[in-house]
């Protein structure tokens, strides 16, 4: 998967992020990094179970930019909040 960006405030991006996706609704999120980088956990609620969703965010060239991430990914370190 590679990089999504488009040109708004961190705010929005975040906000687009959280919106209800086919039945699914955010629970609860947090955003940890710096005003120019971090990841947002999210708690997800969905028909087949809760989840939690991990997206990096990062401004680059006047765009706030994003990526999805999975288990599957590196590198293997556990930051998401244990109250998740």
């Amino acid at each position: 998967m590679g990089w999504y960006g488009e040109q708004c405030t961190k705010k929005q991006k975040v906000e687009h992020l959280l919106e209800p996706i086919n039945g699914q609704r955010c629970l609860r999120h947090c955003y940890r990094g710096n005003a120019y980088k971090g990841v947002l956990w999210s708690v997800w609620e969905s028909p087949a179970g809760n989840y939690i969703r991990c997206d990096l965010l990062h401004y680059r060239d006047g765009m706030w930019m994003h990526k999805p991430m999975d288990e599957s990914m590196g590198p293997f370190f556990y930051s998401c909040p244990l109250g998740y």
